[in-house]
Protein backbone atom coordinates (compact mmCIF):
# COMPACT_ATOMS: atom_id res chain seq x y z
CA UNK A 1 0.00 0.00 0.00
CA UNK A 2 1.70 3.69 -1.00
CA UNK A 3 -0.08 6.32 0.74
CA UNK A 4 0.92 9.71 1.76
CA UNK A 5 2.06 11.41 4.89
CA UNK A 6 0.35 15.09 3.81
CA UNK A 7 -2.05 15.24 7.02
CA UNK A 8 0.53 13.42 9.74
CA UNK A 9 3.35 16.36 7.88
CA UNK A 10 0.84 19.44 7.81
CA UNK A 11 -0.20 18.58 11.95
CA UNK A 12 3.65 18.57 12.75
CA UNK A 13 3.75 21.86 11.28
CA UNK A 14 0.93 23.20 12.62
CA UNK A 15 -0.30 24.26 9.34
CA UNK A 16 -4.35 23.98 8.08
CA UNK A 17 -4.85 23.08 4.32
CA UNK A 18 -6.37 26.68 4.19
CA UNK A 19 -2.73 27.86 4.45
CA UNK A 20 -1.51 25.61 2.50
CA UNK A 21 -3.91 26.00 -0.41
CA UNK A 22 -3.62 29.85 -0.28
CA UNK A 23 0.56 29.29 0.15
CA UNK A 24 0.74 27.22 -2.64
CA UNK A 25 -2.43 28.00 -5.17
CA UNK A 26 -3.34 24.04 -5.07
CA UNK A 27 -7.15 24.06 -4.10
CA UNK A 28 -8.72 23.32 -0.96
CA UNK A 29 -10.50 20.68 -2.14
CA UNK A 30 -7.09 18.22 -4.01
CA UNK A 31 -5.34 19.07 -0.55
CA UNK A 32 -8.03 17.84 0.85
CA UNK A 33 -8.09 14.58 -0.86
CA UNK A 34 -4.45 14.46 -0.69
CA UNK A 35 -3.96 14.44 3.05
CA UNK A 36 -7.55 11.98 3.03
CA UNK A 37 -5.59 9.51 0.76
CA UNK A 38 -8.81 10.06 -1.22
CA UNK A 39 -6.77 9.98 -4.43
CA UNK A 40 -6.08 7.70 -7.07
CA UNK A 41 -3.81 10.05 -8.75
CA UNK A 42 -1.24 13.02 -7.84
CA UNK A 43 0.10 15.78 -10.80
CA UNK A 44 4.21 15.62 -10.02
CA UNK A 45 4.06 19.41 -9.85
CA UNK A 46 1.41 18.86 -7.03
CA UNK A 47 3.52 16.91 -5.38
CA UNK A 48 7.16 19.34 -6.21
CA UNK A 49 4.72 22.66 -4.69
CA UNK A 50 3.52 20.41 -1.80
CA UNK A 51 7.63 19.62 -1.05
CA UNK A 52 9.00 22.55 -1.81
CA UNK A 53 6.52 24.60 0.66
CA UNK A 54 7.29 22.13 3.82
CA UNK A 55 11.09 21.50 2.69
CA UNK A 56 10.47 17.79 1.99
CA UNK A 57 11.50 15.49 0.32
CA UNK A 58 9.31 13.25 -1.82
CA UNK A 59 10.62 10.16 0.60
CA UNK A 60 9.33 12.49 3.79
CA UNK A 61 5.78 12.94 1.66
CA UNK A 62 5.38 9.43 0.60
CA UNK A 63 4.72 6.04 2.55
CA UNK A 64 4.97 2.57 1.84
CA UNK A 65 3.96 -0.37 4.22
CA UNK A 66 3.86 -4.03 2.37
CA UNK A 67 0.19 -4.83 3.25
CA UNK A 68 -3.01 -3.77 1.06
CA UNK A 69 -6.03 -3.68 3.39
CA UNK A 70 -9.70 -4.67 1.96
CA UNK A 71 -12.66 -4.87 4.04
CA UNK A 72 -16.16 -5.82 2.91
CA UNK A 73 -18.95 -6.27 4.81
CA UNK A 74 -22.27 -7.90 4.93
CA UNK A 75 -26.04 -7.12 6.25
CA UNK A 76 -28.81 -10.06 7.11
CA UNK A 77 -31.41 -10.92 9.41
CA UNK A 78 -33.58 -7.37 9.52
CA UNK A 79 -35.99 -6.99 11.58
CA UNK A 80 -37.33 -3.44 11.44
CA UNK A 81 -40.71 -1.05 12.24
CA UNK A 82 -42.31 1.81 13.21
CA UNK A 83 -43.03 2.84 16.79
CA UNK A 84 -44.19 6.06 17.96
CA UNK A 85 -42.97 7.84 14.51
CA UNK A 86 -39.58 5.94 15.77
CA UNK A 87 -37.78 3.85 13.27
CA UNK A 88 -36.29 0.78 14.92
CA UNK A 89 -34.29 -1.88 13.85
CA UNK A 90 -31.91 -4.67 14.07
CA UNK A 91 -29.48 -6.64 12.07
CA UNK A 92 -26.54 -8.92 11.96
CA UNK A 93 -23.59 -7.62 10.87
CA UNK A 94 -20.79 -9.55 9.65
CA UNK A 95 -17.22 -7.37 8.51
CA UNK A 96 -14.13 -9.00 6.95
CA UNK A 97 -10.69 -7.67 7.69
CA UNK A 98 -8.15 -9.08 4.51
CA UNK A 99 -4.59 -7.94 5.09
CA UNK A 100 -3.08 -8.90 2.13
CA UNK A 101 1.27 -9.20 2.13
CA UNK A 102 3.73 -11.43 -0.36
CA UNK A 103 3.07 -14.41 1.92
CA UNK A 104 -0.57 -14.34 1.37
CA UNK A 105 -4.19 -13.26 2.52
CA UNK A 106 -4.83 -13.11 6.52
CA UNK A 107 -8.80 -12.68 6.78
CA UNK A 108 -10.81 -11.94 9.92
CA UNK A 109 -14.27 -11.97 10.78
CA UNK A 110 -16.54 -10.80 13.09
CA UNK A 111 -20.39 -10.88 13.95
CA UNK A 112 -22.35 -7.99 15.27
CA UNK A 113 -25.48 -7.81 16.51
CA UNK A 114 -26.86 -3.94 15.80
CA UNK A 115 -30.12 -2.54 16.98
CA UNK A 116 -31.41 0.64 17.14
CA UNK A 117 -30.15 0.84 20.97
CA UNK A 118 -26.69 2.08 19.35
CA UNK A 119 -28.41 5.02 17.50
CA UNK A 120 -27.01 8.44 18.99
CA UNK A 121 -29.39 11.77 18.00
CA UNK A 122 -27.38 14.93 17.93
CA UNK A 123 -28.07 18.22 16.64
CA UNK A 124 -25.49 16.88 13.76
CA UNK A 125 -27.37 14.05 12.52
CA UNK A 126 -28.08 10.42 13.35
CA UNK A 127 -24.98 8.13 13.92
CA UNK A 128 -24.85 4.49 14.47
CA UNK A 129 -22.08 3.90 17.21
CA UNK A 130 -20.04 0.52 17.33
CA UNK A 131 -17.50 -0.85 19.31
CA UNK A 132 -15.80 -4.47 17.86
CA UNK A 133 -13.90 -6.73 19.66
CA UNK A 134 -11.68 -8.61 17.84
CA UNK A 135 -11.62 -11.68 20.01
CA UNK A 136 -9.90 -14.12 17.75
CA UNK A 137 -6.58 -14.00 16.35
CA UNK A 138 -6.68 -10.70 18.05
CA UNK A 139 -2.67 -10.30 18.48
CA UNK A 140 -2.26 -11.05 14.82
CA UNK A 141 -5.24 -8.27 13.89
CA UNK A 142 -3.19 -5.65 16.18
CA UNK A 143 0.02 -6.73 14.43
CA UNK A 144 -1.05 -5.96 11.26
CA UNK A 145 -3.18 -2.73 12.95
CA UNK A 146 0.32 -1.58 14.06
CA UNK A 147 2.39 -1.75 10.71
CA UNK A 148 -0.47 0.59 9.30
CA UNK A 149 0.49 4.26 9.60
CA UNK A 150 -2.76 5.87 12.19
CA UNK A 151 -4.03 7.98 8.92
CA UNK A 152 -4.16 5.19 6.56
CA UNK A 153 -6.28 3.88 9.13
CA UNK A 154 -8.88 6.56 9.91
CA UNK A 155 -8.83 6.55 5.73
CA UNK A 156 -10.19 2.94 5.12
CA UNK A 157 -11.98 3.16 8.43
CA UNK A 158 -14.11 6.07 7.01
CA UNK A 159 -14.85 4.06 3.72
CA UNK A 160 -15.75 1.59 5.76
CA UNK A 161 -18.26 3.42 7.21
CA UNK A 162 -19.45 5.64 4.28
CA UNK A 163 -20.44 1.94 2.98
CA UNK A 164 -22.38 0.88 5.75
CA UNK A 165 -24.16 3.67 5.86
CA UNK A 166 -25.31 3.51 1.57
CA UNK A 167 -26.13 -0.68 3.09
CA UNK A 168 -28.40 0.19 5.92
CA UNK A 169 -29.89 2.51 4.12
CA UNK A 170 -30.58 0.31 1.05
CA UNK A 171 -31.64 -2.50 2.91
CA UNK A 172 -34.04 -0.48 4.63
CA UNK A 173 -35.64 0.68 1.87
CA UNK A 174 -35.91 -2.66 0.38
CA UNK A 175 -37.67 -3.90 3.60
CA UNK A 176 -40.00 -1.19 3.65
CA UNK A 177 -40.45 -1.26 -0.36
CA UNK A 178 -44.51 -1.01 0.12
CA UNK A 179 -44.39 1.67 2.49
CA UNK A 180 -43.89 4.94 1.12
CA UNK A 181 -44.20 6.78 4.58
CA UNK A 182 -41.75 4.83 5.84
CA UNK A 183 -39.66 5.26 3.17
CA UNK A 184 -39.95 9.09 3.23
CA UNK A 185 -38.37 8.25 6.77
CA UNK A 186 -34.97 6.46 5.37
CA UNK A 187 -34.03 8.38 2.89
CA UNK A 188 -34.34 11.82 5.41
CA UNK A 189 -32.10 9.99 7.53
CA UNK A 190 -28.33 10.03 7.24
CA UNK A 191 -27.00 6.64 8.94
CA UNK A 192 -23.53 7.82 9.91
CA UNK A 193 -21.43 5.03 11.00
CA UNK A 194 -18.81 5.60 13.91
CA UNK A 195 -16.51 2.09 13.94
CA UNK A 196 -14.07 1.57 16.69
CA UNK A 197 -12.53 -1.89 16.80
CA UNK A 198 -10.33 -3.40 19.51
CA UNK A 199 -7.57 -6.03 19.45
CA UNK A 200 -5.21 -7.11 22.44
CA UNK A 201 -2.04 -5.98 21.56
CA UNK A 202 0.71 -8.39 20.65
Amino acid sequence: MIANNLAALLAERKIKITRLAKETGISRSTLTSIAQNDTKMIQLEVINQICMYLEITPEDFFVFVPIDVKITHEISNLQAGIEKGLLNFEFELDLFFDFITKKGTDTFEVAKTVSSKHILHTDEGTSVRLIIDMKDNSALFAEYERAIPTALRWNYMDILNSELSTSLSEALLDYFSQYFDVQDIILNTDFEFKITVFAMPF
